[in-house]
């Protein structure tokens, strides 16, 4: 998968665990969860002020600068499901199945 552009802002807020912190500010951008941010901080991905910090529970500051580079594209491919529904009673407004 290709590698996004770096992604830097400067945390405004009480302190905070660094994994919050880049989870709330990526998953703004649609880019991540929470779970996502961990492994992404944990695999040195993430600096503070441009040291990079491998704890998810360290405590951002506001004003710090968070900077996240070398992430890959999350691949949002989904695949429909085939379901055989039992139809009860259908309409041109609703469909009852069991």
């Amino acid at each position: 998968m290709p590698k996004e552009q770096p992604i830097a802002f400067t945390y405004e807020g009480e302190p905070t665990r660094l994994d919050r912190v880049v989870a709330e500010h990526v998953s703004k951008l649609a880019l991540c969860s929470r779970s996502q941010a961990e492994r992404w901080i944990e695999s040195g991905c993430v600096s503070i002020g441009g040291t990079v910090v491998q704890k998810p529970a360290y405590k951002v500051s506001a004003g710090e600068l968070v900077s996240i580079a070398g992430i890959e594209e999350q691949s949002s491919h989904l695949e429909p499901y085939e379901h055989p529904l039992d139809i009860l009673f259908e309409d041109k407004h609703i469909v009852t199945g069991k």
